[in-house]
């Protein structure tokens, strides 16, 4: 969709333009997890099993809490999203698993793709490249070399930063490398991350680890001593801790930041007129009036216009982040400009009170029409700084 300069977007109504400032809801999953022999292939269908339930109890989970809260989030679907490193195994699982329950897959490789596939046998990295295809957005380390365990502990840090929730396909043992599932487990925990543990041996149903369970909340949970509870009754709970907006006077606030942008009319002399005074900026016809969103999103394309050609990534730039940047860089140039202006008439009509209670030395049998108007004037410095 195109943006017009008159601020609504062509061919769109204003009312579903203004469906852009919402934000979509989304949910990101990450998923660390036990690599052949460690996960026996008899383990594999239950593995995919749990995390298709749990993707499905997920996806009602959001729409649920987008219906409970009418105009906070977009007309668009809630969104879940899979982070995975698509190492084989757990990995590779739980994104087929996501791929057939409609999850977005978001590949973040240890390696560029042409080393990473030394890492795997012929077969598994045809399948592993297979789902590498169908992600919607990948990225790769490119400072380690074939088989460098620091590459997979960053990668599995990545995941972490990446995700709202992390899968951990794990036997219950202790870590047997650098970058493994266990220190990845226990480096969530310790940042208070939700870990739903998928037992690799399918011996116990799926558990959440998660410090939030806890009825004081520890400053450093440890993997031993973190609080579990059963994953998939717990699930909705813990997505509508994390996604549910804000009650009371925050989501008031919300939801009037997230309503079409209103129309700024007013115009705010003081500011342009002390630049001007001072040589700094020439007046113009369009000085006193705060900016439209229109003319930022111009401005904004005028810079990255070069980007556009880049698929995808071009696309979000010089249109999602476009409309967005222009919303918020025209109420940022509004307010700037209102308290500006605020300020400067403020300081000039303190200078003229100081002005008038002088003058009733000078001029003592006016002295109290001086009081007055000296009163009068800190009676407007106080009007326009309440609205400010």
């Amino acid at each position: 969709m195109a943006i017009s300069l008159d601020g609504g977007f062509g061919g769109v109504s204003n009312d579903l333009a203004s469906d852009c400032f919402r934000p979509r809801l989304a949910l990101r999953f990450g998923i660390t997890g036990h690599r052949p022999p460690r996960l026996k292939s008899e383990h594999h269908q239950h593995v995919r099993d749990h995390c298709a339930q749990l993707f499905e109890l997920a996806a009602k989970s959001l729409s649920d809490i987008v219906e409970e809260h009418p105009g906070i989030f977009s007309s668009e679907p809630a969104e879940t999203v899979l982070v995975s490193s698509l190492a084989e195994g757990a990995d590779v699982l739980a994104a087929e698993a996501a791929l057939g329950s409609g999850v977005r897959l978001a590949a973040c490789l240890p390696f560029p793709a042409e080393v990473y596939a030394k890492d795997f046998g012929e077969v598994e990295w045809r399948s592993t490249s297979s789902l590498l295809d169908q992600a919607q957005s990948a990225m790769a380390l490119a400072d380690f070399n074939g088989g460098d365990e620091a590459a997979y502990e960053h990668a599995g840090r990545l995941v972490l930063s990446q995700s709202d929730i992390l899968i951990a396909v794990w036997d219950g043992e202790a870590a047997r490398g650098r970058g493994g599932t266990t220190q990845v487990i226990a480096e969530a925990v310790a940042l208070h991350q939700p870990v739903i543990h998928i037992d690799a041996s399918g011996k116990s149903p799926p558990e959440l680890l998660w410090s939030g369970l806890h009825d004081v909340v520890p400053d450093r949970p440890s993997l031993d001593g973190v609080e579990r509870t059963d994953a998939k009754e717990a699930l909705p709970r813990l997505i509508h801790a994390l996604c549910a907006p804000p009650s009371g006077e925050e989501q008031a606030a919300l939801r009037k930041f997230v309503q079409p942008h209103p129309d700024r009319s007013e115009r705010h002399f003081a500011w342009p007129a002390l630049l001007a005074a001072t040589g700094a900026k020439k007046l113009r016809k369009t000085s006193f009036h705060p900016p439209k969103p229109s003319d930022s999103v111009e401005s904004l394309r005028n810079h990255v216009g070069a980007f556009a050609g880049q698929e995808r990534f071009g696309a979000q730039l010089t249109e999602e982040v476009a409309r967005r940047f222009g919303r918020a860089d025209a109420e940022a140039g509004y307010f700037a400009l209102r308290f500006r202006s605020s300020f400067v008439a403020n300081f000039a009509l303190a200078g003229l009170a100081v002005m008038l209670a002088l003058s009733g030395l000078l001029f003592p049998d006016a002295k109290k029409w001086l009081i007055t108007a000296e009163l009068i004037v800190i009676l407007v410095i106080i009007i326009n700084t309440h609205g400010a």
